[in-house]
């Protein structure tokens, strides 16, 4: 098991979990938000030690920014 592994693992599995409570729920937003996170870390995994981190960070940036976005966008209609 390579150290490339670690923040992608971190951010698959509970990515799966919240992926799953929100379906459960029917929270469509929220599940796109999970499956977003596995995406990032399955991506990562791909990106060497180093990368990962990078992809990681990058990824989250985006996903937080597009979500707010998102929220905003949902409360001004």
């Amino acid at each position: 098991m390579s150290f490339a592994w670690y923040p992608t693992s971190v951010l698959v599995i509970p990515g799966l979990a919240w992926a799953a409570i929100a379906a459960a729920r029917a929270n469509w937003r929220e599940l796109a938000t999970g499956l977003a996170i596995v995406v990032i870390g399955i991506v990562g995994a791909f990106a060497g030690p180093a990368g990962a981190w990078a992809v990681a960070a990058v990824g989250l940036c985006a996903m937080l920014l597009s979500s707010a976005a998102a929220i905003a966008w949902q409360q001004r209609a």
